[in-house]
């Protein structure tokens, strides 16, 4: 089910959805997550990067929106931030999406 999400994702990233009034896109809403994730462990991209194993430039990339994250990327960020993939989607704006 939530692998099914990451995929609609990735294939709808340019598809815009609406949430508080403002246009939001799913990459967006995406990013976003991974910032407040981030946030609330006090993780820096570096730090987040060398927790989940990948290259601070692959975070770079995925987070300015210059590559889209495969399904072993997200779930390496998921354990490095010690959430599951159902956690990270499991939030009120993806939520409202998928309604």
């Amino acid at each position: 089910m939530h692998v099914r999400k990451f995929f609609k994702f990735v294939y709808h990233t340019i598809n815009a959805v609406t949430f508080g009034g403002a246009s939001m896109t799913e990459a967006e809403l995406i990013i976003d997550r991974l910032y407040s994730l981030m946030r609330e462990r006090n993780l820096t991209v570096n730090r987040l990067a060398t927790l989940a194993n990948i290259t601070p430039s692959s975070l770079s990339s995925l987070i300015y929106r210059k590559s889209v994250p495969r399904v072993d990327m997200l779930h390496a960020l998921c354990s490095a931030l010690g959430i599951t993939v159902h956690d990270f989607f499991d939030f009120p704006p993806y939520n409202e999406v998928e309604k």
